[in-house]
């Protein structure tokens, strides 16, 4: 059994949602291609505390066939996991991981073999009501739907830190991006 990162059992502990994510985020980053067992063993361990909404119900949104698989596709997949940490997401991780990064003998057409045949196990080899249930076959979303809102505030963000660190010489240059920033906010709140 892995033993977790202070940050991630200090995130268990507070219940604080998006460093936990944030967390597994990382664990895949590390291991696209699940062979260390990490992220699953990260994933019941997380499980095991009870942290009330960890699993999240399955957004339906959709996913890339096979063929659109690539590494932009595994990040997009990844970072999907901030949004919407469901067990069909984790699954598709996990699948397109090791299409890509892992052991490609592992892989059968619908996907990887499961680690047992004792208890229905969906890709990822985790038990669970939507362990039989099939993944989505459609076309790949290129973006999330609040993806300039998060470009805005990242901007604002990054141009707040800049002004505090750089003190009053920075003031007309903070100004510059608030108004950058708050124009692509604006023009995506007009194009949604």
């Amino acid at each position: 059994m892995v033993k977790p990162s202070n940050y991630l059992a200090e995130a268990v502990r507070n219940k604080n949602m998006l460093q936990i994510y944030n967390e597994f985020y990382n664990i895949a980053h590390e291991d696209r291609g699940f062979k260390t067992g990490k992220f699953l063993e990260t994933l019941e361990f997380v499980k095991k505390q009870d942290v009330p909404g960890f699993i999240q119900p399955f957004d339906n949104r959709e996913f890339g066939d096979r063929e659109k698989w690539d590494e932009d596709y595994w990040a997009l997949v990844a970072s999907s996991l901030m949004d919407n940490f469901s067990l069909e997401r984790i699954n598709h991780l996990k699948e397109v991981g090791i299409y890509l990064y892992g052991d490609k003998k592992s892989l059968t057409p619908s996907g990887p073999k499961p680690a047992t045949a004792s208890a229905p196990q969906n890709a990822a080899g985790v038990s669970g009501s939507s362990a039989t249930s099939p993944r989505p076959k459609v076309e790949v979303y290129k973006e999330s739907k609040n993806c300039g809102d998060k470009l805005a505030v990242a901007g604002l963000a990054a141009a707040g830190l800049l002004a505090l660190v750089m003190g009053k010489k920075s003031i007309g240059f903070l100004l510059a991006i608030a108004t950058v920033g708050t124009g692509v906010f604006l023009y995506g709140k007009r194009n949604k």
